[in-house]
């Protein structure tokens, strides 16, 4: 009875700690069953996006699909048959504000009369122009171009080709015309296999992009596509071939200097231009070293001058002597000699002074002060002498596209900036 008793009492004195326990469970569970819901409610109400946002997205994704389809199509219209016209203008940055508008070309030649290319532009429902060529070669055949950009100007020139300088130098223009996209011309021409006296030439601004009649190995190919170019300073280098002009002014003057302060020559401290025969020196140089792959295997083999036409004599003089156009020595009959009755040819003895083993010219710096503005420095040395100076040269651009010089700069100034006599020599 007692042992009843006691599990009696047990049971009554744990019943109400189970309860609360049982609550304490039940409330935690309701509470966490609460708090998932409304998470469950937010997540849910944030993924039901608002109708004016599922207008928006549908809206943009039918403008990328447009988009995508326009680009499709104008790839495909660019690999259409070279006798259709497309070459639009295009922003080769796709940049909404630029202000420069690109050409992948300007014209399109067509140079074989027998291609299906060249009769099919007679149905494109455009007239063809002809343009007349008096200087046509007996040889010659019909050539169509079509213009590929409004308001370029196509012409063709009639000119001498230099082989040394790989320069065409116009002499006289054979026809020009303006014309806008698609545009048909035809006149006579002849595409040799040696020299080409004929260029055509494409121009729209700054873009620039030229032909020379003359095949390039593909003689299969009846279509010519001429590479546009935009024109812009081109920067200087040591290996530039303008650095040769550069070598032949610093080696004059380091001639010039060394008679003077090593052997007392009444030269003065001057420069080399202001004598006549240092005048042609350096003239020999420069003609020596442009020339100098195409006429001596052997540095100390003996040369023979160098024939020149005039246009090529003058452009080195007005490429070199910035400041005497005006006022020229005669030939000296040694270093250059005139002979007018072989269509005014120029023979120039090649000097190579640069080249020999007493002498050593070092590039001190080549530096663009501003767009298409350079200065170029030398440390020029006399070994036999001890005697070294310091020069400066200043150059400026020209422009591209200018026939009647071949070469991409012109010397604007020389300055002497130090020297280094044989006894102040370390």
């Amino acid at each position: 009875m007692r042992k009843v008793l006691i599990v009696f009492l047990i049971f009554i004195m744990l019943s109400p700690l189970s309860s609360c326990f049982d609550k304490l469970g039940v409330d935690k569970f309701v509470k966490e069953s609460k708090d998932n819901s409304s998470v469950s409610n937010q997540a849910s109400e944030s993924s039901i996006p608002d109708q004016s946002i599922q207008e928006t997205a549908q809206e943009q994704e039918s403008e990328r699909l447009n988009q995508t389809e326009t680009t499709q199509s104008q790839d495909t219209s660019h690999k259409t048959d070279p006798t259709t016209s497309q070459h639009d203008p295009v922003d080769p940055n796709q940049s909404d504000d630029s202000q420069h508008i690109y050409y992948d070309r300007l014209v399109t030649i067509f140079t074989d009369p027998e291609s299906e290319e060249f009769r099919q532009l007679e149905n494109s429902g455009k007239p063809i122009q002809f343009l007349e060529n008096n200087l046509n070669h007996d040889l010659a055949k019909p050539i169509r171009f079509r213009i590929e950009a409004d308001e370029a100007t196509v012409r063709l020139e009639y000119g001498d080709f230099s082989v040394n300088m790989m320069h065409f130098h116009p002499i006289m223009e054979v026809f020009s015309v303006q014309g806008n996209v698609g545009d048909l011309f035809e006149f006579d021409g002849f595409i040799t296999e040696s020299i080409p006296n004929f260029k055509l030439i494409a121009t729209l601004g700054d873009f620039y992009s030229d032909w020379d009649f003359l095949y390039n190995g593909k003689e299969e190919e009846k279509v010519v596509i001429m590479p546009v170019e935009i024109w812009q300073p081109e920067p200087l280098t040591e290996d530039h071939s303008f650095m040769n002009i550069c070598r032949a002014i610093a080696m004059t003057q380091l001639s010039y200097d060394t008679s003077h302060y090593v052997f007392g020559a009444d030269t003065g401290s001057g420069y080399f231009y202001e004598t006549d025969h240092y005048y042609w020196l350096c003239l020999s140089e420069a003609v020596g070293l442009y020339n100098m792959d195409y006429y001596q295997n052997d540095i100390n083999t003996k040369y023979d001058p160098i024939s020149m036409e005039e246009w090529l004599f003058d452009a080195f003089i007005d490429t070199i002597y910035w400041n005497l156009r005006n006022d020229l020595p005669a030939p000296d009959d040694y270093l250059v000699t005139y002979t007018p009755e072989r269509h005014e040819k120029y023979d120039v003895l090649p000097v190579y002074n640069y080249l020999t083993e007493n002498v050593r010219l070092d590039v001190f710096t080549i530096y663009e002060i501003e767009p298409g503005i350079w200065e170029v420095e030398y440390w020029a040395n006399d070994l036999d002498h001890g005697f070294s100076a310091h020069y400066r040269i200043n150059l400026q651009s020209l422009y591209y596209p200018d026939g009647n010089n071949p070469f991409s700069y012109m010397v604007t100034g020389l300055e002497r900036l130090e020297i280094v006599l044989p006894q102040d020599q370390p």
